[in-house]
């Protein structure tokens, strides 16, 4: 398993409206502007203004949230849904920590080919050797589909 080309956030500091014309203003957390701009846009800002602050800390998660994560991973792909949809849709669950950024990072690699085991281990922090040695066996085995884009 090779780990290597992390991406990083980035926090934004950010000016905007919201829907009942209120000034509004803060910071955020995303990949890079245009993601800053479509979270805000969800949340009913329109945003005037964007800065890049610089590089956001890294995100740390609970083993409670890895587990909580795992459960409701493997509903949605018992549901038939494609991996990156899934990981997608509980990144943008609201959750306390880290977890929906590192969630977020890793749909983002798995849609640049990253097969999903090696998604997870560039967040060993998160996501432990026995943890994605389950998921490469599991990939290997058939029981979870190989999961990347065409290399």
């Amino acid at each position: 398993m090779s780990v290597s080309r992390l991406s990083f956030d980035m926090r934004f500091g950010w000016r905007g409206v919201d829907a009942n014309g209120t000034n509004k203003r803060g910071n955020t957390i995303a990949a890079d502007s245009t993601s800053a701009r479509a979270a805000l846009k969800r949340d009913g800002v329109t945003v005037l203004e964007i800065t890049a602050l610089g590089s956001a800390s890294p995100p740390k998660a609970r083993a409670t949230d890895v587990t909580l994560f795992t459960r409701q991973l493997a509903g949605l792909l018992r549901a038939s849904l494609p991996l990156a949809p899934c990981l997608e849709l509980i990144a943008e669950t609201p959750s306390r920590g880290g977890l929906p950024r590192i969630v977020g990072s890793v749909a983002r690699d798995i849609t640049q080919g990253v097969v999903f085991s090696e998604a997870l281990a560039r967040h060993p922090a998160c996501f432990n050797a026995l943890y994605c040695q389950l998921v490469a066996v599991g990939e290997l085995a058939g029981a979870l589909r190989r999961t990347h884009a065409a290399r």
